[in-house]
């Protein structure tokens, strides 16, 4: 006999005991509320294990879930080959890299930047970060048509709808505006990342269970930043990374501006750093061999350049350098006491990109600037974590040739489309571990969720994004995004994965034939069923197969467990179907009849695979 099973009503949550698995499928009513619904088994226990297992990491001390994250995932370096500040290497024990890295840019405004961007969901931009050693370009195909899924990523772990409505989302900056000045910095920055590491590297807090999410690249960060400052993390208020254009073909320099939490002292400045005293620029600098060094009058502040730029920093102590017209234009508008900030000019990264990645990388990174489009002259994007969530905010300045009301409305279509390219990356991929396999799974829905959460903003020369997400959402995010960067090294995406379309199922459906079977009447009584009970139900009153897209839902921002609640008596099984797709515009229903069954998919979607929605028969 059968051991027993505990279902769970899904109307009025009772719990009812089943003795023959073979009831399993059938339908049954409850004897509390009378609903009647499909009968399936519990969720298995190994799926559980896997919120358990994150439970536990979150209680662990830091040295153990940052032993488990080297072990989980191994950055293999980053790209080099930038001018100045060159320094010996430093051994960390959790990067193994193919190649040692020669300067301050590679070893350490890369992985910040690749922790910036993975913090706020951009796995696309953070495989451009990715190793050295890979050997195969990793070159994704936009065309949704020609990737499907190579292994089922999502199926043993369904994605809850996000847990928070578009009208309850606060849009206020969790900050007080505090200009971004570009203080002892040389003239004609193209790229600058700004950092705050006193908030970042707090211990207790959602910044901390992020960086053991981000495992490896935090330890890397945090070890470079130490080692260029001179004192731990938490002690820097500012970080400031600029990179600056040299000739054409050559490797842009670099330059560094740190303030301290508290002053350092001038002796201990002196000791490490010594070199010669020149007073000829109207603010003493310190000059080495290839560097040169600034300390502030108050000593909270501390800048590095090139020698031969060091000059140009000195004349900056009072009145900014300039720069890019666009990026000067940004700046007034940007805010540096979010967390993480990056400000550039695609037009930069675009002809330096072979110093900024691998070779490898590159069509990425192509792809990243080619989303922005010609259309954008500077671009900034910031992040926030706080005990609100994680706040996203992107300014856009537009180029002359297009107006900002008319770039918004292009970046609004970017936006949409940009769930479509994740998936298009996950379906290639084929992580070998459950625990990975479930998370990079998720990611497209996240960045669905990142998507709809967003709201464009039209200023008077540039375009605001603002992104509010949940709290759970910055290490949910980011250790999604490095395990996928982690799995595309790994990943052939030249190569087409096979379709597991309905098409290609063994054998036709049997059962009434399609659509007249739709025809028949049946009574419906839905209280707060889930969407795939709903479905099924219909199934089996009409003896018909009915399969549901759950990663086509998804992309939409549907889930199979969205409650139905109506009631229908002696209705068309057209009618009811309708009843369940009105309150959702992008749902639709697709008949193949060479296979007898019915796929409920989105419209986007069946576009794309040159589907045929079914058109409801008026009645």
């Amino acid at each position: 006999m059968s051991a027993s099973l505990i279902i769970t009503c899904p109307a009025c949550q009772r719990e009812l005991k089943i003795h023959d698995r073979r009831m399993l499928g059938r339908k049954g009513k409850c004897p509390k509320c009378q609903h009647v619904f499909v009968m399936e088994e519990p969720p298995e226990v190994v799926l559980e294990a896997v919120d358990e297992t994150q439970a536990a990491e979150r209680n662990r001390p830091a040295a153990s879930v940052a032993a488990q994250a080297e072990q989980m995932i191994q950055p293999t370096g980053f790209p080099g080959g930038f001018h100045g500040l060159e320094v010996e290497p430093t051994s960390i024990r959790s990067i193994k890299s193919k190649r040692k890295p020669k300067s301050l840019v590679n070893r350490l405004v890369g992985p910040i930047l690749a922790l910036a961007v993975v913090a706020g969901g951009g796995a696309l931009a953070y495989v451009s970060f990715g190793s050295s050693a890979v050997g195969k370009p990793a070159a994704f195909s936009p065309n949704p048509a020609e990737l499907q899924p190579a292994v089922n990523l999502t199926a043993a772990s369904p994605v809850a709808a996000p847990k928070f409505t578009i009208d309850s989302i606060e849009f206020q900056p969790p900050t007080t505006k505090q200009p971004l000045v570009l203080r002892y910095v040389p003239a004609g920055t193209r790229v600058i990342v700004h950092l705050r590491p006193a908030d970042l590297w707090k211990a207790n807090t959602l910044e901390e269970e992020v960086r053991y999410s981000l495992g490896p690249i935090a330890e890397f960060a945090a070890a470079q930043i130490k080692l260029y400052s001179g004192v731990e993390p938490a002690n820097v208020e500012q970080a400031t990374f600029c990179l600056i254009p040299t000739q054409r073909g050559m490797a842009p320099s670099v330059a560094a501006v740190f303030t301290f939490v508290e002053p350092i002292k001038k002796s201990d400045f002196l000791e490490k750093y010594g070199g010669q005293r020149d007073d000829t620029n109207g603010y003493p600098i310190y000059l080495t061999d290839k560097l040169g060094y600034l300390l502030s009058s108050d000593a909270k502040t501390m800048a590095i350049a090139p020698i031969e730029l060091a000059p140009e920093m000195a004349q900056a102590s009072t009145n900014p350098n300039p720069t890019i017209g666009g990026i000067e234009e940004l700046l007034p508008v940007l805010d540096s006491s979010r967390q993480m900030t990056v400000v550039f000019e695609p037009l930069a990264v675009r002809l330096d990109a072979e110093f900024l990645v691998p070779a490898p990388a590159r069509p990425m990174l192509d792809k990243m600037l080619d989303w922005l489009g010609d259309d954008v002259e500077a671009a900034a994007w910031s992040l926030h974590l706080s005990e609100k969530g994680l706040f996203s905010h992107m300014w856009l300045r537009n180029s002359n040739v297009i107006q900002p009301n008319r770039l918004a409305k292009l970046i609004d279509q970017k936006l949409d489309a940009l769930p479509q390219i994740f998936l298009s990356a996950v379906q290639s991929m084929s992580p070998r571990e459950m625990g990975k396999r479930q998370l990079i799974g998720r990611f497209p829905a996240m960045a669905r969720a990142f998507s709809m959460a967003s709201r464009t903003k039209v200023g008077s020369h540039h375009v605001e994004v603002i992104t509010p997400l949940p709290e759970r959402a910055a290490p949910n995010l980011a250790l999604a995004a490095l395990l996928a960067w982690d799995e595309s090294t790994r990943t052939d995406f030249s190569r087409k994965p096979a379709a597991q379309t309905m098409a290609q199922t063994n054998a036709p459906a049997t059962g009434p034939k399609l659509p007249e079977a739709l025809s028949k009447v049946i009574d419906v009584d839905f209280r707060r069923t889930p969407l795939q009970e709903a479905f099924a139900y219909v199934a089996d009153e009409l003896k018909i197969t009915i399969d549901i897209d759950g990663d086509a839902l998804k992309l939409s921002g549907y889930t199979k467990n969205m409650p139905q609640e109506f009631q229908l008596n002696q209705v068309s099984a057209n009618k009811a179907l309708a009843e369940i797709l009105k309150k959702y515009d992008k749902m639709c229903l697709v008949i193949d009849q060479k296979q007898n069954r019915v796929l409920v998919t989105t419209y986007p979607v069946a576009e794309t695979q040159k589907l045929t929605p079914y058109v409801f028969p008026k009645e």
